[in-house]
């Protein structure tokens, strides 16, 4: 289940989707192109909206690369189902035990000037500016993300 900040912040980013308006004649709620038709107008979704169901819905972040479910994907996000998370307001992203959130509250994560994905030590690499721990059986070798051994 998603925080409940981000549901919340999808919500008020859904009321922010409003579109401007040019004519059309195709079908009530059909979408063309990023683009939606109702009464005979051609609504166009904002940048950060796309067309989909008839409305026009917020555009969820993706996560970069080729990450698993609950890797950190910054000090206090994640990736879930290709979608990056972020975790409630005062946790921090850390390495996950296995299924489940990675987030956690009792510390926050180690700064590092090291760039990103670049490896601290064998259990540990630098992304955006924090620490993050490989997840347990993983090493870091040279850049990150961590690999298990085969």
């Amino acid at each position: 289940m998603p925080p409940r900040a981000l549901v919340l912040a999808l919500a008020l980013l859904a009321v922010a989707c409003v579109a401007d308006a040019t004519q059309c004649h195709e079908k009530d709620y059909s979408c063309s192109s990023g683009r939606m038709c109702y009464g005979h107008q051609l609504w166009g979704c904002p940048s950060d909206c796309y067309c989909g169901g008839g409305r026009c819905k917020p555009k969820e972040p993706k996560c970069r690369g080729n990450l698993r479910n609950y890797d950190c994907t910054s000090a206090d996000s994640f990736c879930l189902g290709g979608i990056s998370m972020k975790c409630a307001p005062g946790t921090f992203c850390g390495a996950n035990r296995g299924a489940g959130s990675p987030c956690y509250i009792t510390r926050r994560p180690k700064r590092c000037h090291n760039k990103h994905w670049q490896c601290v030590d064998d259990k540990h690499y630098c992304l955006h500016g924090h620490q993050v721990k490989c997840r347990p059986g993983q090493h870091c070798h040279g850049w990150g993300p961590c690999m298990k051994p085969m």
